[in-house]
């Protein structure tokens, strides 16, 4: 096991004493899916993002699915783009408890993309045509937590390492040369219904 870091801000962009007060905030209390306390860890969550990107005064746009694609305030590619209300919706067999019933479920993501030093210019996900770019980096923390649990572990340190993520390779000496996705993903603890 390596010590325990002597400085609070070991790397450009870490800062250990934020990501400890975010992982206080979002395990004191349960917070499952569908609770309202997780929609209070999800606003939490989007209000960290932009904190997070003005404080290192990044370009950044945040989009929201519509019927007819994404929509966004600002038109022009940015350097980070936040998806702000990703559905992941599933419906399925009952194969965990093999009931004779249909699940249908409704999960709300927050996705974060960081545009990598080699990634194509503009916004690629409003095209038609197939992404033929380079290839890049997924990095994923569910912040639900069990109906029973305060989430801390499970995944709480997941969401506040991502949130450190986003925060390292958005600072200026440290873009990455391929693009980066975060996924904070909901609903994870009731079947893995919010990665599909």
């Amino acid at each position: 096991m390596p010590s325990a870091p002597t400085s609070p801000t070991p790397l450009a962009g870490i800062n250990l004493t934020e990501a400890w007060l975010d992982l206080e905030f979002i395990s004191d209390g349960y917070h499952p899916w569908g609770s309202r306390r997780n929609d209070v860890v999800r606003d939490y969550l989007l209000e960290r993002v932009e904190s997070i990107l003005v404080k290192n005064k990044v370009g950044h746009k945040t989009v929201y699915a519509t019927d007819r694609g994404f929509a966004s305030e600002d038109e022009s590619p940015q350097l980070v783009t936040v998806f702000a209300n990703d559905t992941s919706n599933f419906t399925s067999q009952d194969d965990w408890t093999h009931a004779p019933v249909t699940l249908y479920g409704e999960s709300t993501n927050l996705i974060v993309y960081i545009r990598g030093e080699q990634d194509e210019e503009g916004d690629w996900w409003n095209g038609t045509t197939r992404y033929d770019g380079q290839s890049g980096v997924l990095v994923n923390a569910h912040y639900d937590s069990v109906a029973s649990g305060f989430g801390a572990t499970d995944d709480g340190v997941g969401v506040v390492s991502i949130l450190q993520l986003i925060s390292h390779f958005t600072t200026e000496s440290n873009r990455p040369k391929r693009g980066i996705v975060a996924l904070l993903n909901n609903a994870e603890e009731n079947g893995l219904f919010g990665k599909l």
